[in-house]
């Protein structure tokens, strides 16, 4: 199923490929890239490289600069440094564009010896959703978290036809900062700050986007703490109006915000990573977070070698201990 090699003009030879992080332990990344790697027929290998400082995740970059590496993912704390390296940007099918990112970068690649960087965290996204039946033509959205992963996503949520897009992180400078980009991306759409902890009014919700890091790593269910830590979000609302509630979040089904979501009465929608689903596109889409990770994994490869995979090759590797 190879098509082309953008990256280095070789579709035979081994790959050295990775993913930079901190405290990436229990990734599944290399777990779905081997499973590509086999899709595809091809031989390689995918290391996780632990940075805790900036000068670790340069030296690893610079190890993709050199050639030593083919291709990088980039994830948390990394992926807004990681677009400040790059030169130049990369679009979804791994065209370079004509000036640097304008969002965090989560796959890296060298073009004519310039570091590019894209996301495909976006798309992964919409492929998620896809697979769900949700239209986000019209709807307006609430995106809870404006770090890396919600950065990376808020303009894609755009792009898909959201009518507006209201963003709530705890620091609500980052928040603001985010819509004022998204602003200028997407004139005419309403985008606006949802101050963090604050009693949300009965806002006409049609669909919640989880981006923080609660639950991120951990498979422990939700206990009072969280409860009280996000009784300001207007659950009574979204279960009666039938809110898509879609966590990035991935790991056990369901994950410490969709149990939250759960015990709120909100139904169980679409169950996204089996085989099996649920009649309803509406609710709690389970295995939101492992979709959305299959998806963007099968993407990255558009930027690394131009080659095509589809995800649902992909998701059952999430099912394994080896990706096989």
């Amino acid at each position: 199923m190879a098509t082309r090699d953008p990256a280095n003009g070789a579709a035979t030879r081994d790959l050295r490929l990775g993913l930079l992080g901190a405290g990436i332990g229990h990734s599944r990344s290399p777990h779905l890239h081997r499973a590509a790697l086999q899709t595809l027929g091809r031989k390689g290998t995918y290391e996780l490289f632990e940075a805790e400082s900036e000068a670790q995740a340069q030296a690893v970059v610079q190890r993709l600069r050199a050639g030593e590496l083919d291709g990088l993912n980039v994830t948390t704390p990394w992926k807004p440094w990681a677009a400040a390296q790059c030169a130049f940007g990369l679009d979804a099918v791994g065209r370079v564009l004509p000036g640097p990112p304008d969002r965090p970068v989560n796959t890296l690649a060298m073009r004519d010896g310039q570091l590019c960087g894209g996301s495909t965290d976006g798309p992964g996204l919409l492929d998620a959703l896809a697979a769900a039946d949700v239209d986000l033509r019209g709807a307006r959205v609430l995106l809870l978290g404006a770090g890396g992963a919600g950065a990376a996503v808020a303009p894609e949520l755009l792009a898909a036809g959201a009518a507006g897009l209201w963003v709530a992180n705890r620091a609500q400078d980052r928040a603001q900062a985010l819509v004022v980009h998204l602003s200028r991306i997407g004139p005419g759409v309403e985008v606006r700050v949802l101050p963090w902890g604050q009693r949300v009014p009965d806002l006409t919700i049609d669909g919640v986007v989880h981006a923080t890091r609660f639950g991120h790593g951990e498979g422990q269910p939700y206990d009072r703490a969280d409860v009280v830590a996000w009784d300001w979000l207007p659950w009574s609302a979204w279960r009666g109006r039938g809110t898509v509630v879609a966590d990035l979040v991935y790991g056990a089904s369901p994950t410490r915000f969709q149990a939250l979501a759960l015990a709120h009465g909100i139904p169980a929608g679409r169950q996204l990573l089996g085989d099996e689903a649920q009649v309803a596109p509406r609710g709690v889409l389970l295995g939101s977070g492992e979709a959305m990770l299959a998806a963007q994994a099968a993407r990255v490869w558009r930027l690394w070698t131009g080659d095509l995979v589809d995800w649902r090759e992909l998701k059952t590797a999430l099912r394994t201990r080896d990706g096989r």
